[in-house]
């Protein structure tokens, strides 16, 4: 995960999130959905799995925004906790 408070320090940008798995795959796992992706192209043909990639696209990266807008209410919940509450 991203440290956001060292970049902070350090005056680094926080850049984009993390690219795509069907762009740039990090793991095993994540090239193993390619090369599914890909055998699924020679039977169901490139144009299903052209629609297919576009939505897993949409949908990747839809939840990967999604969890860093729950990571940023969550600390500022915990944040506010401290501040208003502290015990």
């Amino acid at each position: 995960m991203f440290d956001y408070i060292s970049a902070i320090y350090y005056g680094e940008g926080f850049g984009a999130c993390r690219p795509c798995p069907l762009d740039q795959p990090a793991d095993q796992r994540e090239r193993e959905l390619n090369k599914q992706l890909d055998r699924v192209a020679d039977t169901l043909g490139e144009d299903f799995v052209k629609t297919l990639r576009g939505n897993l696209r949409v949908i990747l990266n839809g939840r990967q925004l999604e969890a860093f807008q729950d990571g940023v209410r969550m600390g500022g919940q915990l944040t506010a906790s401290i501040l208003l509450d502290p015990q």
